[in-house]
């Protein structure tokens, strides 16, 4: 129980800085070309605030699962990151096909 609540916390960790370093730092170079190849330079800080701001949600999911599976024996870990991934996703896809488009 101890090494999930380490493991999963250090992998959400990752999540949320590479979300803040995509997000401050507008590093649309982190992000998948296939995902990121069609967006334009004026729509490049939204872009990357989106994706940015998805990437931390899954991480606090991430570290959520860990904290809520080591303090009890329940399901409620497992429902944060399903919760969480799931926002996560949907708003990824959304900046997906909102910014990046070829008619732009």
């Amino acid at each position: 129980m101890l090494f999930e609540l380490i493991l999963l916390s250090v992998v959400g960790t990752v999540f949320i800085i590479m979300g803040l370093v995509i997000w401050k730092k507008q590093k649309i170079s982190l992000i998948s070309s296939i995902n990121s190849s069609k967006v334009s330079a004026e729509n490049t800080p939204a872009f990357t605030a989106v994706i940015g701001k998805a990437l931390i949600i899954i991480g606090i999911g991430i570290i959520l699962t860990g904290v809520f599976d080591y303090g009890t024996l329940s399901m409620w870990g497992r429902i944060f990151f399903i919760a969480t991934f799931a926002i996560g996703m949907i708003m990824m896809i959304y900046a997906t096909k909102k910014y990046n488009r070829c008619d732009r």
